[in-house]
């Protein structure tokens, strides 16, 4: 194993940040949702969320999530307690997550898309000690019956003060009786890097999810790097403050530290959005004005195969950003003619990095197809796996990070923390499991997953590149490529293909293959295309491949 290679040491990403940003940043040595009360001291009045047509100001969510952390307290919820949320967008859940950190507890937010048996593991695993949940969802949770060891089980609905009659069972209790609360909140002294904040389960190589721990100071890193990024934008467009779409799932930490939490810190007002539907979601934009849009691969294809895009104004959008998986170059070009010049930039991140570690935006260099550069404060490296040795500029390996975002590990499991971390040279690397390469300029390539590499006749087939070509067919709208299990060439190439409306029935497997073979070497076309109704995702938009496979 060498020496860690001058492209690290010396930071060669630093000479692509934009003008004024900062190589280190100082982070405060206060819990995330301090933030939260600095904006409701500084701008009480200001619109932090406008949900369903109600504006709520900062000041009044300041209130309610003091409200919030005083029951909890009430409820000997102590600190290093965890609480649990199963909710959509809402203003609630920012209510929820802020009141429980201060409270002392972690958060751990379940997937509204989640089956019982999902819901259940969950809940066990993680330990939570009281439950938030949406009313609609109550009978998933009364499926699961006694065996939960919840202390209370909370019903929220959509909106606050809900004059609609609820029907809730007995053994919930009403969370507008828990806002009536009064009182100041508890004043705790955090182990900022040792007490969890979060607790985000993320898909796991044995099928089981895994809970990233993640502590306050994790989380507050990652919105204080972010915040600082989106300052150099609102520098360069003359702003005070953003008006965002937030489109993404919170109970992802994606949607919880990109939209929500930097949000909500940064005195933003965010326009909360429970689910997305592409002609909805444009009228919103049109409708308020609103210039930054955080989505994922799948919200883009959506929007810019929806017809009412052509007809409505965009003029106000100032910044796309793509995350939770890579976006077609294709995609990216079709949006910024539709739009008349908004691109969608790429960022990276995962769970384990509370998540962003690489971005770029409209105040630097767009290499279209790069997630970006690292971010301020984090450190990146290539590692090359054949040779178990760092790789140099422009040779794929596996992307490593170590930074103040990155995880504590895995709760309550050990190997997995072990095996997904490297210890050299003073530095916690986190594997991340991308093959990815670095240009000389710092940018950093995604070029496939590590689990999703494909190896046929002994070739290596990175199916982005594959994915790639697909896209660029008329008649694709998405596509994922994945191996499968064969004796005789190790594994076929197999593509899963959505054709846009007008190309179903028209558009045939066989004219798909023969697209890529005028485009790709031979041995990376796919033998076999099944075109689908839909693709299964997860709730932040990433291709599910596990269940394709």
């Amino acid at each position: 194993m060498g020496r860690i290679p001058a492209y690290v040491t010396e930071k060669i990403w630093l000479e692509s940040y934009p003008p004024l940003a900062r190589e280190e940043l100082a982070f405060p040595e206060d819990p995330v949702f301090s933030l939260v009360d600095k904006q409701a001291r500084n701008h009480p009045e200001r619109v932090a969320l406008l949900f369903q047509g109600k504006e709520i100001t900062l000041g009044e969510l300041e209130e309610r999530i003091n409200a919030c952390a005083c029951s909890l307290r009430k409820m000997a919820v102590s600190r290093g307690d965890r609480v649990a949320i199963y909710l959509p967008n809402c203003p609630a859940f920012v209510v929820i997550y802020f009141g429980a950190m201060k409270a002392g507890a972690a958060v751990t937010a379940i997937s509204p898309l989640a089956v019982p048996r999902e819901i259940d593991f969950q809940l066990k695993d993680s330990g939570a000690k009281i439950l938030f949940a949406f009313d609609q969802y109550l009978p998933k949770i009364e499926s699961l019956g006694e065996g939960l060891r919840l202390q209370e089980k909370v019903a929220v609905p959509l909106t606050f003060q809900d004059e609609v009659k609820r029907d809730i069972p007995d053994s919930w209790i009403d969370f507008n009786v828990l806002l009536g609360e009064k009182g100041d909140p508890p004043t705790l002294a955090f182990d900022l890097r040792r007490d969890l904040a979060i607790l985000q389960y993320t898909g796991g190589t044995t099928g089981l999810p895994k809970g990233a721990m993640l502590s306050h100071f994790n989380i507050l890193a990652n919105v204080v790097q972010t915040s600082h990024w989106d300052r150099a934008v609102l520098r360069r467009f003359k702003l005070d403050h953003f008006v965002k779409a937030a489109v993404l799932p919170w109970y992802h930490i994606y949607g919880q530290t990109v939209d929500m939490s930097c949000g909500i810190c940064n005195g933003h007002k965010l326009v909360v959005f429970p689910r997305f539907e592409p002609a909805e979601f444009l009228k919103g934009i049109e409708r308020h004005r609103i210039q930054i849009v955080t989505g994922a691969p799948p919200i883009f294809i959506r929007l810019i195969s929806e017809p009412a895009i052509e007809k409505t104004d965009l003029s106000s959008l100032i910044w796309c950003s793509n995350g939770a998986g890579p976006i077609p170059v294709e995609v990216i070009n079709k949006f910024e003619k539709l739009t008349k010049g908004v691109t969608i930039h790429e960022g990276f991140g995962l769970s384990e990095a509370s998540p962003v570690t690489n971005s770029t935006s409209p105040a630097i260099k767009q290499k279209k197809g790069s997630v970006g550069v690292p971010y301020p404060g984090c450190v990146e490296a290539i590692w090359d796996l054949k040779n178990d040795d760092f790789a140099p500029l422009n040779v794929p390996g596996e992307l490593l990070v170590a930074g103040p975002q990155v995880m504590l590990g895995y709760w309550n499991r050990p190997e997995e923390t072990e095996n997904t971390f490297l210890e050299i040279e003073g530095l916690r690397w986190l594997r991340t499991g991308d093959i990815a390469r670095m240009d000389q300029d710092g940018y950093v390539w995604i070029v496939d997953r590590a689990k999703d590499l494909i190896k046929y006749k002994g070739h290596s087939v990175y199916p982005r590149e594959v994915e790639e070509v697909l896209h660029e067919h008329p008649g694709v709208l998405e596509v994922a490529v994945v191996g499968i299990p064969d004796p005789e060439t190790i594994e076929k190439i197999k593509a899963f293909v959505v054709l846009k409306t007008e190309a179903r029935g028209r558009v045939s497997p066989e004219e798909l293959i023969s697209w890529t073979k005028e485009r790709l070497s031979g041995y990376k076309c796919p033998g076999l295309v099944e075109i689908r109704e839909d693709l299964p995702k997860s709730h932040a938009g990433k291709y599910l491949k596990r269940q394709l496979r």
